[in-house]
């Protein structure tokens, strides 16, 4: 479902005269913050590589980031994170990295021991969604959770208008936001495809007069 898509259903459910498109779109960025806060599905996930030439200075974090998955050197797995308080204090030497942090003032990931010159990094990832720039846009969560947007908007919708469906649009969001982590760990073991269809149309519900 785009963008456009997304609006219309959002305005069709909640029937005020008084919701506008800007005010839709507010609750529908609210939401996909929201989700990304609480959801990690595989078509978040995101991969980028860098190759060391001369020093290392940092592996920089794409803007998109959320949340590491893994950080690999030549194929191997750091596996250790390091307060940066602490990492400060690592011998400054060169070698296979075993150990990472994340400097604050640059948003840099460092590692130690200082990989060399021709080192492969791979820094594998959950990233943002995509954002929704035009009508027709989609992204990521509105090709697989539509509903999962839409109840959550609504949600938000009910809190602005004090509407008394808040309850039952904030429970569906939880609904939906449980079959698609359930789904995202079925498909991690069967290689399915990640769907998710509504359960629900607008026309079920009963709209305010």
């Amino acid at each position: 479902m785009n963008k456009g898509q997304l609006r219309t259903h959002i305005k069709d459910v909640l029937n005020r005269s008084d919701l506008s498109d800007a005010l839709t779109d507010t609750f529908i960025e609210h939401t996909l913050s929201r989700v990304q806060r609480l959801l990690r599905i595989p078509s978040m996930e995101r991969t980028a590589t860098q190759t060391v030439a001369g020093g290392y200075d940092g592996f920089v974090i794409p803007n998109d980031f959320l949340e590491i998955i893994s950080l690999r050197s030549q194929g191997n797995q750091i596996c250790t994170r390091v307060e940066y308080s602490d990492f400060v204090a690592l011998s400054n030497v060169e070698g296979t990295p075993t150990k990472y942090t994340r400097e604050p003032a640059t948003n840099r990931l460092l590692l130690h021991p200082i990989p060399t010159s021709g080192t492969v990094l791979e820094l594998k990832y959950y990233a943002e969604f995509t954002a929704l720039t035009s009508d027709s846009s989609t992204n990521e969560i509105s090709d697989i959770g539509e509903d999962l947007i839409v109840y959550g908007a609504l949600s938000y919708a009910a809190d602005y208008f004090i509407d008394e469906r808040k309850t039952l649009f904030e429970s569906s969001f939880q609904n939906y936001l449980t079959e698609i982590k359930t789904q995202s760990i079925d498909e991690a073991f069967a290689g399915a495809n990640l769907s998710i269809s509504g359960a629900y149309q607008y026309t079920d519900y009963q709209p305010n007069e």
